[in-house]
């Protein structure tokens, strides 16, 4: 394996490449196909073996997509050899019993504990690790559905509407009343719209953050 920049990764003496293989595409997404071009299981597997050659051994999966098979996927790709990766992976859109999403967003402690024991199963392994980080979602799945026109009715066109950000703000403020301790704007088009002065938390832009590793990791720093 190469010597690919390492850093650590919360407080449990995780060491991690600063770039990690998304499998997302490696499968389809039910309802909405494959992904980036034509899902192919035996080149995907090839992929995920080259990464790990190349010194890439920490793999991004989620329940979602497939929904369950990417999971599945990870697992064929790592058979033998489950303690030389680390594995992330996610969940929060609703998978219902028969695999099929459920368009909701489920942040729910019962929900919790069958995603990850399901997950764990479907990645062929006994363990995952956590960092003791208690995620708060919106509980109202009318919340999620208008930020979710926000996103794709304004943000994706380049277009900051001042009621929409206010109406943004005050669900962060709910959020921030049930206990949050910092926003995490997962969603690219968000920083568009939210910024730091905003609030008086932290609040992390995922895609600056990944932009400067990148970035770092091309310049050698």
């Amino acid at each position: 394996m190469s010597n690919i920049k390492k850093v650590k990764l919360g407080s449990q003496g995780f060491e991690i490449p600063i770039i990690g293989l998304g499998c997302m595409g490696m499968t389809g997404i039910a309802g909405y196909g494959d992904v980036y071009g034509k899902a192919d299981e035996k080149e995907a597997i090839a992929t995920i073996h080259r990464s790990f050659e190349l010194g890439g051994n920490f793999l991004d999966t989620a329940d979602m997509y497939g929904p369950l098979l990417n999971e599945r996927l990870v697992a064929k790709a790592i058979v033998g050899n489950r303690d030389q990766y680390i594995i992330a992976t996610k969940f929060g859109n609703e998978v219902n019993d028969e695999g099929m999403m459920t368009g909701k967003i489920n942040g729910a402690k019962d929900y919790v504990r069958k995603s990850v024991e399901r997950s764990l199963k479907n990645l062929g392994t006994d363990y995952i690790a956590s960092n003791g980080i208690e995620v708060i979602v919106p509980k109202d799945h009318a919340i999620i559905e208008e930020l979710h026109r926000i996103i794709h009715e304004e943000l994706t066109y380049g277009t900051v509407v001042d009621s929409s950000k206010k109406y943004f703000l005050e669900v962060i403020e709910n959020m921030i009343a049930d206990g949050a301790q910092g926003i995490i704007l997962g969603c690219t088009e968000f920083p568009l719209m939210i910024f730091p002065e905003d609030l008086e938390i932290p609040v992390f832009n995922t895609t600056l953050i990944h932009s400067e590793a990148a970035v770092a990791y091309i310049l050698g720093k």
